[in-house]
């Protein structure tokens, strides 16, 4: 019983994690989209860099999150 309360624990964790970098990289994408939509970075070599930079942006924005709601 106590292994599998655990693992439930464990699993929770895991799916909030997930849903919260969802969303916080939907909202980073977005704000690229409104940028875009402002002819701001549309060369394909800024638009590029501006998806990484949203990756980029979304992990570490995760993590303090994560780490403020547990």
């Amino acid at each position: 019983q106590e292994t599998y309360t655990q693992v439930q624990q464990a699993m929770r964790e895991v799916v909030l994690a997930g849903l919260i970098w969802a969303y916080l990289h939907h909202f980073c994408a977005g704000v690229r989209f409104l940028l875009l939509d402002l002819h701001i970075g549309i060369d394909k070599e800024t638009a590029n860099k501006s998806a990484v930079g949203v990756l980029a942006v979304s992990i570490p924005l995760t993590l303090i999150f994560w780490g403020v709601l547990l």
